[in-house]
This record gives structure tokens, C-alpha cells and sequence, in this order.
């Protein structure tokens, strides 16, 4: 990705056992939602932008104190993408 990751303080896990619970949550919302992926804006809405149990966004931390939805952060890195 073009954003740089080095600043990023956390993704919203607390733990190592956390990342790994993410990690199969997605897989879960991945196999739920089957067909329905089938661009990267689908993915972002569909998957990665929150949680499917809670409903909560997902979050990011950087080290100059911004918080921002993982969904605008991917959105913007999208844009970026599709601008090349």
C-alpha cells in the first residue's frame, strides 16, 4: 500500500490472540458474503470496514494522535491506486 504503515500506533487489537481472532473474523465475513466481493469497493464495505458482529467501525491509530475508520483510510488508498 502507498500509505506508510510505520506510523501507525494499532488497528484496534489489544493483543497478539486479538490480530489472530481478527484475522478469522475476516475469513468468516469472507465465506458469508461469497459472491458479493467482487471489486476491491465491495471488499471495503463488505469486509473490512467493521466489525460484523458488533457493527463497529474498525479504527486506526498513528502516532501524531489521528484516528481514522479503516474504511476511509482504504477508500483514500483506493483513490491512489486508481489515479496510476
Amino acid at each position: 500500500m502507498i500509505l506508510k504503515f510505520k506510523e501507525l500506533i494499532y488497528c484496534t487489537f489489544n493483543s497478539h490472540n486479538e490480530v489472530l481472532m481478527r484475522i478469522l473474523g475476516l475469513r468468516m465475513k469472507r465465506k458469508k458474503v461469497g459472491n458479493k466481493v467482487k471489486t476491491a469497493k465491495n471488499f471495503i464495505d463488505l469486509i473490512a470496514s467493521k466489525s460484523y458482529m458488533s457493527g463497529d467501525a474498525y479504527k486506526m491509530k498513528f502516532k501524531n494522535g489521528s484516528i481514522i475508520n479503516t474504511r476511509d483510510m482504504l477508500y483514500n488508498e483506493l483513490r491512489k491506486i486508481e489515479k496510476n
